[in-house]
């Protein structure tokens, strides 16, 4: 009876792998992107070649978002079940123009 109680807690709890990459519209990896499930606490970093990889024992329809300065969001919908998700994704470059600087005393001001 122990086993079989054991066997149910370990798929209820049972957490599935999504992976991926991120790269710019240029095809160049984006190492220290954030990329996790929105409204939880799981998600990860992508390392230098832009791959990430993380586990989650969330299920169902989510929504997995990616953020990194300088660079727009990115959100799309998945579905998580129990087989490895793969999510490659591209960002796009957030350009912002300064309007002008201006400084006083040790503060400087930028618009």
């Amino acid at each position: 009876m122990g086993a079989i109680g054991l066997m149910m807690a370990s798929q209820l709890y049972s957490q599935t792998v999504i992976h991926g990459k991120l790269k710019d519209n240029k095809g160049r990896p984006i190492p220290g992107a954030s990329v996790s499930i929105k409204d939880s606490y799981d998600g990860g970093v992508a390392d230098s070649l832009g791959t990430y990889k993380f586990s989650t024992t969330e299920k169902g329809d989510q929504i997995l978002i990616a953020t990194n300065i300088g660079y727009r969001s990115f959100e799309q919908k998945i579905t998580i079940g129990s087989q490895p998700i793969v999510v490659d994704i591209m960002a796009k470059r957030r350009i912002e123009r300064v309007k002008g600087c201006y400084g006083h005393i040790g503060i400087i001001c930028c618009r």
